[in-house]
């Protein structure tokens, strides 16, 4: 979850007014398909036999390389109860596969994240502290044995960085509580019954031109395709 947890703080840092690039991603519905919108997100919508399934943008990240969040929202409206497991999806961008984030790693990460925080600040506490020293006291020793580092501290003043850690902290916070809607989770649907659940993509890669998703609901198989714009 380190290595998360740095990812997520490079897109942190990537959501200033400063960042310059841009991401974009459009649904390109197949047949049986169609576009929607989605509490004003774009969404692509899949009837299957006895499944629907609809994709549902809801955020493009600027991490290191892109990414983006979805909703995917499921019905059954066959006569089984249906279930959604992590192995019944498979994202490809260009011939990559890209990882999905569950809840339980996205909420690691953004603890990882908060202790990365609160070590600035603590460091910034200590008499004699001027600034720039939390750089060099940027990591935290787990009880397993690991140690975080952050990739990118603070620097400037005592001001600035604590101001900047306070920021993190407080980012760290929100993507705990945001990880129960954006994390993936195990999803059943009992006959004529809805569900959903989030999906968090890892970095795509920065030559790919498309992202596909397929989603396997019981004998149904939905696949959606996006175009990537850079």
């Amino acid at each position: 979850m380190a290595r998360l947890a740095a990812v997520m703080m490079a897109a942190l840092l990537a959501a200033s007014p400063a960042a310059a690039a841009t991401l974009s991603l459009t649904g390109k519905p197949r047949a049986g398909q169609v576009l929607r919108e989605h509490s004003e997100r774009p969404a692509i919508q899949s009837e299957a036999r006895s499944t629907t399934a609809a994709l549902v943008v809801q955020s493009v990240r600027l991490d290191e390389n892109g990414s983006a969040d979805f909703l995917l929202a499921l019905q059954n409206s066959g006569s089984e109860t249906i279930r959604l497991n992590a192995g019944d999806l498979v994202v490809q961008a260009g011939d990559k596969l890209v990882r999905v984030y569950s809840v339980e790693e996205l909420k690691a990460a953004a603890r990882d994240m908060k202790l990365l925080a609160q070590s600035h600040i603590s460091a910034m506490a200590q008499p004699g502290v001027l600034g720039g020293a939390a750089a060099r006291a940027a990591y935290v020793a787990l009880p397993d044995g690991r140690y975080l580092e952050d990739p990118n501290p603070p620097k400037g003043s005592k001001a600035q960085v604590l101001a900047e850690a306070n920021r993190r902290l407080a980012a760290a916070e929100a993507a705990s509580t945001r990880a129960e809607t954006a994390g993936f989770r195990r999803v059943v649907l009992a006959p004529g019954a809805g569900g959903w659940t989030g999906l968090t993509l890892a970095a795509l890669p920065k030559a790919a031109t498309t992202l596909q998703i397929s989603v396997t609901l019981g004998a149904d198989i939905h696949r959606f395709e996006l175009a990537i714009d850079r």
